[in-house]
């Protein structure tokens, strides 16, 4: 009993931790901290919700929110995890609808020292 006790408060811990670090760099002004080149479309929730994400999801999962204030809806799923100059990277898909309009950006995010992530490369994927 003591023992899960004990892991439920370290989760919850780790979990207040997590979240913090992810709302410190979602309030980043530096334009080229944003988590997708597409910034314009993205408010501070929105690039909460990206970062949970990148630190959440399996491969292949994907999670999909609306953002109540401007009704643009947004799909990311991670695709691989590697690793770069010692850093956990995640390789992603947004898929967003902006006043009508989908688009697609494929990225590149690195977990910094803080805990935050960086976008280290992104690019809009041409519908066909």
């Amino acid at each position: 009993m003591k023992v899960i006790i004990l892991m439920g408060m370290l989760l919850i811990v780790g979990a207040c931790s997590a979240k913090s670090q992810v709302q410190q760099h979602a309030a980043a002004s530096d334009e080229g901290d944003k988590l997708t080149d597409s910034a314009h479309w993205m408010d501070a929730s929105d690039q909460l919700q990206v970062a949970n994400a990148l630190e959440t999801l399996s491969i292949g999962a994907s999670t999909v929110w609306v953002n109540p204030d401007t009704n643009n809806s947004y799909q990311l799923k991670p695709l691989k995890i590697y690793h770069y100059n010692r850093s956990p990277c995640r390789e992603y898909i947004i898929t967003a609808t902006v006043k009508g309009q989908q688009s697609r950006v494929h990225g590149k995010a690195c977990r910094q020292a803080d805990g935050s992530w960086k976008v280290i490369q992104s690019q809009t994927i041409k519908n066909q």
